[in-house]
């Protein structure tokens, strides 16, 4: 029986104990007793005090970062979407591996989507030869964008210093718009033909181009991080109007006698730039085409001979500079795009003319939105890494085109601005994707698998 009373002395002294507790007050005046019937720490399910309300002027601010809000999360969708399917399936390892075939030869699918234009779909196939040249072979097609077969070769083993290499392609562009010269966005559907050159209102109207062109080059590393660029093209354009079913044709929303380079021409090109180029990754542990600090200066001069008009000189400078904000990949990039003329409106093909819109300048806009003389963009980029083989962006461009270098004013620039997000492995840009709008409406999606500011001269474009 000792034992049984030992434990029913124990059981009493532990009940006054707690009932000894209960009765000190805590520091706010209140003994166990009076919380006993409160819920723990973390249960709450409600204030018990009547709570406060926001002030009106916060629920108005809570009410208009909802439309930003939405257009993020709307935004960043594809970007959720993307990293799920990589970490599920681990679709970049299984690029590598299945279109990788060692140092000597690789094979890349092509995707295009631009907004308004539909997708192009193609591959690459490129061949290293040791001690030899490097070759590619490049082509594709579908949608209203772009049809073209191209093939390039380069020698880079010609010393430490110099490079020379050979382009040719043949390209269709069936579905192509022209607006009209000028910065103006008001856009007009019908009406009396505009006179391409001297209107201010805008139209949009299709065409169609076919280009043949083949180009020789050369790049030469002078020191360090300056180099030289020079060489050569020769090019034959067609142009012709498109069917009344796709949208009012080029002549007919246009005098026709006022679309220089219709219907076609032929044209001679040489060119000679200088290039100065530190850009790359802040660190060893990032990918090595993850451009986060350094710069680069570029500049150049052409002659362009055609046989529908006097020859003109071109000219154009490309300025950038990236700013590292953290031991990580992220970073501030500044880039500016300058491309001009001395020809007149009236003696230089249309299709020649620089132009601002689309993935690459003054994104926003419709691919080659706005024409003139001369087209200046400048862009801010801010740059952060969302896991290791993806990089999200969020820029604005403003830029606007002019009849020539004595009208450059701030007034009516254009201005664009979204979202974008970057595939890489350690060594080469799989793929970007971008949304964006601008302040004169709309919404545009482009995915491509080049990267968007690697600078090139205008012998190695394909417009």
């Amino acid at each position: 029986m000792r034992p049984i009373a030992v434990v029913a002395a124990t059981v009493v002294f532990a009940a006054r104990a707690r009932s000894a507790r209960a009765e000190e007050p805590t520091e706010d005046g209140l003994t166990a007793a009076d919380v006993a019937g409160a819920p723990r720490p973390g249960d709450e399910s409600g204030r018990v005090d009547g709570g406060t309300q926001d002030a009106s002027g916060r629920e108005a601010a809570r009410t208009l970062l909802w439309l930003p809000r939405a257009f993020w999360e709307l935004a960043m969708a594809p970007v959720r979407g993307t990293m799920y399917l990589n970490d599920r399936y681990d679709l970049l390892a299984r690029y590598e591996r299945n279109f990788l075939f060692g140092s000597y030869l690789s094979l890349s699918p092509f995707l295009r989507l631009e907004s308004g234009y539909g997708l192009t779909i193609g591959g690459q196939v490129t061949a290293y030869f040791q001690d030899g040249p490097e070759v590619r072979l490049f082509g594709g097609g579908g949608g209203n964008f772009q049809n073209f077969i191209s093939a390039s070769v380069r020698w880079r083993n010609l010393g430490d210093r110099l490079t020379l290499g050979v382009d040719g392609i043949y390209e269709q562009r069936p579905e192509d718009r022209f607006f009209g010269l000028g910065n103006d966005p008001e856009e007009i559907e019908r009406g009396a033909p505009l006179n391409a050159l001297t209107s201010p209102i805008a139209r949009e109207s299709f065409y169609r181009r076919r280009t043949e062109r083949v180009a020789v080059m050369a790049d030469m590393r002078v020191d360090g991080h300056l180099r030289v660029r020079g060489g050569a093209s020769f090019a034959d354009v067609m142009i012709a109007p498109t069917n009344e079913g796709i949208g009012p044709p080029i002549t007919v929303a246009f005098i026709p006698s006022t679309l220089i380079g219709l219907p076609g021409y032929r044209y001679g090109y040489g060119q000679l730039g200088v290039l100065w180029d530190s850009r790359g990754p802040t660190n060893g542990w990032q990918p090595a085409q993850l451009i986060t600090s350094g710069a680069l200066i570029s500049a150049y001069a052409g002659l362009q001979d055609t046989d529908i008009g006097p020859a003109f000189w071109r000219y154009g400078l490309d300025l950038q500079y990236f700013i590292p904000l953290a031991i990580g990949p992220r970073s501030l990039s500044l880039r500016f795009h300058g491309e001009g003329v001395t020809g007149d409106r009236d003696e230089v093909p249309f299709t020649e003319l620089p132009s601002l819109g689309g993935a690459t300048y003054l994104r926003g806009y419709i691919v080659e939105r706005f024409r003139d003389r001369v087209a200046a963009v400048a862009t801010a980029e801010y740059q952060w890494d969302l896991s290791r083989n993806f990089y999200a962006s969020v820029f604005g461009d403003v830029g606007r085109v002019y009849p020539g270098l004595d009208d450059l004013t701030l007034e009516g620039v254009r201005f664009g601005f979204g979202v974008a997000l970057e595939m890489h492995s350690h060594n080469a840009l799989y793929g970007r994707i971008s949304l964006a709008s601008s302040i004169d409406g709309g919404a545009f999606v482009n995915f491509y698998f080049d990267p968007v500011y690697a600078v090139q001269s205008r012998l190695e474009r394909i417009r």
